[in-house]
């Protein structure tokens, strides 16, 4: 009968045997990967002395009144630029913005990644405090004022104004 001590030690002895196997085969995979640099490093060197001259890469010519790819270079910054020019004290909706800056801008992407990406960007201006900017749960997120500390300070416990 196997007891649990010899069951555990098989187990063990399983996992090291995978473990060496992938071991192996990633080492085998590397070498590979390897020679291929080298191959590929030497590659223009050898071409020059067979004489084939390397192909040149043409650009793609765009058809007319097709706008041109945008990449997304500007996104943080048009992100802070849209949160800059939203009212105070208004819910800052992410999907109405993703709309508006595709439209604005010539953003591209994926909803999904886009939507992301730019909750990110939201969260990080809330860490950093940028333009004010806050975020409820459950609502979204808001710019808001800057708090009057001599304003604060005129307003007593019961809400009126001492001069």
């Amino acid at each position: 009968m196997v007891t649990d001590l010899e069951h555990v030690q098989a187990l063990r002895n399983r996992i090291l045997q995978t473990l060496r196997a992938e071991e192996q085969a990633w080492e085998s995979r590397r070498a590979e990967l390897q020679h291929m640099i080298e191959v590929l490093g030497n590659a223009p060197d050898l071409l020059k002395r067979l004489g084939i001259e390397s192909p040149s890469i043409e650009p793609v010519e765009r058809q007319a009144g097709q706008p041109p790819t945008r990449y997304n270079l500007t996104f943080t910054k048009d992100v802070a630029e849209y949160v800059a020019a939203f009212p105070y004290d208004e819910v800052i909706r992410i999907k109405p913005m993703l709309e508006t800056l595709k439209r604005e801008k010539g953003l591209k992407g994926k909803d999904k990644s886009l939507y992301a990406y730019a909750s990110q960007i939201l969260s990080r201006m809330v860490e950093k405090n940028e333009q004010n900017l806050t975020h409820q749960d459950g609502i979204g997120y808001f710019k808001r004022r800057k708090q009057d500390a001599t304003l604060a300070a005129s307003i007593d416990p019961e809400g009126s104004f001492t001069t």
